[in-house]
């Protein structure tokens, strides 16, 4: 175990600027992603699926190494690949936010549709006892 904390000190000060940053701007992305779905803004496969795009990207910056030992385990060895690789991770970034936001749309127009629905409810209800008055009254 002592012999372990030196290599974890030598680890830790060899991170550069963006290998600190990163992680903890995850780390926010991810604590508003579980605040939206204790508000009940997200889905259970919106917070999995955000919640594993931003450890993805956490542990990206923390292990680049292992990050290009494993693109280059998938046969990305070039640069441009890299590129074309994170591009992707951009679209399916977008993608995703696209879900949230169709998922978003989606709850708010079940809820318009149950207002809707009660208030024609509450309505129809009116109209059928001033009926019923009238039909009581002696006269009519």
């Amino acid at each position: 175990m002592a012999e372990r904390i030196p290599m974890l000190l030598d680890w830790l000060n060899s991170l550069l600027f963006y290998q600190f940053l990163t992680p903890l701007f995850s780390l926010v992305m991810m604590s508003m992603l579980v605040s939206r779905k204790l508000r009940h803004e997200v889905s259970t496969p919106g917070l999995l699926l955000g919640g594993a795009i931003w450890l993805g990207v956490a542990l990206v910056s923390l292990f680049p190494d292992r990050s290009m030992e494993a693109l280059s385990f998938l046969g990305i060895k070039e640069g441009i690949r890299v590129l074309i690789f994170f591009g992707f991770i951009v679209l399916s970034f977008t993608c995703y936010k696209l879900l949230l936001q169709v998922d978003r749309l989606e709850q708010e127009i079940t809820t318009l549709t149950r207002e809707f629905a009660k208030s024609e409810l509450k309505k129809s209800l009116a109209l059928e006892t001033k009926a019923d008055r009238a039909k009581d009254e002696p006269g009519s």
